[in-house]
């Protein structure tokens, strides 16, 4: 009883940890901004599910991308908000804690006796959460991939139970618990990490079960993909069935990424001394910083060793279990940190360069941050448990007393660690001041779908916005405008990423240095940015540095007071004294989508083309008085699958399919020609007295027709999974005799 006890005590330690270590705020900012905590319908109505165009937060036109991997994620999120009065934030960093530890406790019942190991566990289940090296990676970047610590360890419990006991159930349920907590293709580089080092674990298992294996694995990918069919399928088809420019496929297994990454490699692969591992630390020599504290952590390595050198007493399956477990640790020691001699940088080179998209791990030590915690936590509390059927209780309690209290200091440095990283994080109260919500939902009231460029412009592309609540403390990260206002933006340097142009950005900074504002100008007028916000907010001095350049702030001066007066036009509104919305200097308007008699100039007016902006994927058009052939530009993402229709009635023709041109090298064109319509598309307009016709066109991202499809299989997966839940028997806690035993 007071084992449960304990086990609850801690379990709810690690859940209100979270509020004691930042208070009950939100941790928000960076290119991950965390706003999704705060704004998650606004996440997935405006940005999770767009495939085309709308589908970044940051402005960049990397063209066609599913992001819907996010929305099983915010949608968990909907749920925890339901929660009153507490930072939804800091409720799922808790229960990421929470369940981190509950996860790989059951995850060590599957691999030792339960009876009389229930001590063993909750220090090794302690021993992973608190890791070093999980607090200065994961914990303290806070990317979404941070909850692959419960996601993972409640994974493999579920799918490894499944298969001792062959029910399908466990196999489909875990499945879901992965796509629900991991966002799948978001935090690949982590767990595609952890699923190299766990190989010797599924050698193991497939070795065991044979054909079961091969069926559950079977099972588990079917689950996968028809849970996740809502975005594998725009995943796949604009990889291999690109009608772009460059798919994302091409990019990433191109000589120069490769070669670049390689480089990154090189320098990353040293970084840290491989002895790192045995003394508890992350510093680029051994025992930098030296403290008996430090040299103590060897102590955590010294049950293996001990193990290692009693292995011929033991029993052939423990050897080979024990092996097994090693494996997967030292797996995962030696791509932490490669930097074994001259030898082990190379042979991480060599993967760089011979296995496909292997540079993703290019961050080594930060990728394979999780599994060095899990199988170092692992093979501890395994070793452990064989010295106990090893050893007298005379010589194993204070062993065991003497590393767990090793385990609960080591614990509370790494807990201190994270605090004092993350001291300096803004701590949000949630709600942006009203000058910010005003200009927000402004943009969002405006009838086109013009873009924002934000003044000045920075090198991070982050967006400054002060705290309603605490003042002084600012939101510092990228854009919420595609989040609140349902509108692209350029912030800085990285807004201008195109899909065949990613240092357009490096270009656009080179204008503002040599002021040469007229070059400038016609850069953003075929981006078709419309509005101008000047943020007259006087930052911090640590932002206000970071954003423009260092302490010098070049950047800022090279965006004078000339600069502004060229590109502001008509003055819209001032909200507060932050912010004065402009619209751009009228010589250098456009619009989304116009008329113009040459692809390579802008028209002196935009008076016959009218539309509206229906979703990301779709727009309805309407040309006035068409009287001879003109090109019609759409300055969205170039690819052929975008097809414009002629409509009459609830009817739809394309026209010209697949016959848009290239525009400003990003952009698309169709030539519209009056004479050709009136002969092939007869009925499909309208004419004037004067001899001229009138158009309804749909323009639309064909892709996005299979939309629906996708999505219902999706949605009846999830249906099927929440039914196994309910009606199927699924205890993670056995009924016995009347009581619920862990």
């Amino acid at each position: 009883m007071k084992v449960k006890i304990l086990f609850l005590i801690l379990a709810i330690f690690f859940f209100v940890l979270p509020f004691i270590l930042w208070g009950n705020t939100y941790l928000v900012g960076g290119d991950d901004t965390r706003l999704y905590y705060i704004f998650p319908y606004q996440f997935l109505s405006h940005y999770a599910f767009n495939i085309i165009s709308d589908n970044t937060l940051a402005g960049a036109m990397t063209g066609y991308a599913s992001v819907g991997y996010f929305a099983p994620f915010f949608y968990l999120i909907l749920v925890a908000r339901l929660i009153p009065f507490l930072s939804t934030q800091m409720v799922l960093y808790g229960f990421n804690f929470t369940l981190g530890f509950i996860g790989f406790y059951l995850f060590l019942g599957l691999w030792m006796e339960r009876k009389n190991t229930v001590i063993l566990r909750i220090m090794g289940s302690i021993f992973y959460v608190s890791s070093i090296y999980l607090t200065k990676t994961m914990y303290t970047n806070q990317l979404i991939a941070m909850y692959l610590v419960s996601a993972l360890p409640i994974t493999l419990y579920l799918f490894i139970r499944g298969l001792h006991e062959n029910k399908k159930s466990f196999i489909t349920f875990s499945i879901a618990v992965f796509s629900l907590l991991s966002t799948t293709i978001n935090s690949l580089p982590w767990w595609a990490a952890f699923l190299i080092a766990s190989l010797p674990i599924f050698i193991l298992l497939g070795f065991t079960y044979k054909l079961r294996f091969l069926k559950m694995i079977s099972l588990g990918g079917l689950t996968f993909i028809i849970l996740n069919a809502f975005w594998i399928f725009h995943f796949l088809n604009s990889y291999f069935f690109n009608t772009g420019l460059h798919s994302t496929l091409q990019y990433y297994s191109s000589s120069e990424f490769i070669k670049d990454n390689l480089r990154i490699i090189f320098g990353v692969a040293t970084l840290y001394n491989p002895l790192n591992i045995i003394f508890q630390q992350m510093n680029t020599n051994i025992l930098t910083g030296f403290s008996f504290l430090t040299l103590f952590g060897i102590i955590f390595f010294l049950p293996l060793l001990a193990v290692g050198f009693t292995l011929n007493l033991l029993k052939k399956e423990k050897i080979l279990l024990f092996a097994t477990i090693f494996c997967c640790f030292l797996l995962s020691w030696y791509f932490f940190s490669p930097g074994f001699g001259n030898i082990g940088p190379h042979i991480f080179l060599l993967l760089g360069m011979h296995v496909p998209f292997f540079t993703m791990f290019r961050n080594m030590y930060d990728k394979f941050s999780l599994s060095v915690s899990f199988y170092f936590a692992f093979s501890l509390t395994y070793s452990l448990f064989i010295l106990k059927k090893k050893l007298s209780k005379k010589y194993f309690i204070p062993i065991t007393t003497t590393i767990s209290i090793f385990i609960v200091i080591f614990a509370a440095q790494s807990f201190y660690t994270l605090y004092s990283a993350t001291k300096s994080y803004t701590h949000f109260s949630g709600e942006f001041n009203s000058d910010f919500i005003n200009l927000a939902q402004f943009i969002k009231d405006q009838p086109d779908a013009s873009k924002l460029l934000w003044l000045p412009l920075n090198s991070p592309t982050y967006a400054n916005i002060e705290d309603n609540v605490n003042k002084g403390v600012f939101y510092s990260g990228l854009s919420p405008m595609r989040i609140l206002a349902d509108r692209s933006d350029f912030a800085g340097r990285f807004s201008f990423i195109t899909q065949n142009n990613l240092f357009l950005g490096d270009y656009a900074f080179s204008l503002l240095q040599q002021k040469q504002y007229s070059k400038l100008l016609s850069l953003l007028r075929t981006f078709n940015i419309v509005y101008v916000v000047v943020d007259k907010q006087r930052l911090p001095q640590q932002i206000d540095t970071f954003m423009y350049g260092g302490e010098k702030k070049e950047i800022r001066d090279w965006q004078s007071e000339e600069l502004i007066n060229e590109i502001t036009g008509e003055k819209l509104q001032d909200f507060g004294s932050r912010y004065t919305l402009y619209k751009i200097n009228p010589n250098y308007l456009s619009e989304k989508i116009y008329l113009t008699d040459n692809y390579n100039f802008f028209p002196q007016k935009f008076n016959n083309v009218h539309y509206v902006r229906k979703n990301s994927a779709s727009y309805n058009i309407t040309i006035d008085h068409l009287d001879k052939e003109q090109k019609m530009v759409f300055l969205d993402p170039y690819y052929k699958d975008w097809t414009l229709y002629l409509v009459k009635s609830n009817k739809s023709y394309p026209f010209e399919e697949g016959s848009n041109t290239l525009v400003f090298n990003y952009a698309n064109g169709w030539d519209i020609n009056p004479e050709t319509i009136k002969k092939y598309y007869s009925g499909y307009y309208t004419t004037n007295n004067d001899g001229s016709i009138n158009l309804h066109l749909l323009l639309y991202f064909k892709p996005d027709r299979y939309g629906k499809f996708v999505n219902s299989i999706s949605i009846l997966g999830w249906l099927a999974c929440v039914v196994i839940l309910g009606w199927v028997t699924f205890p993670i806690m056995k009924r016995k005799n009347g009581k619920y035993k862990i």
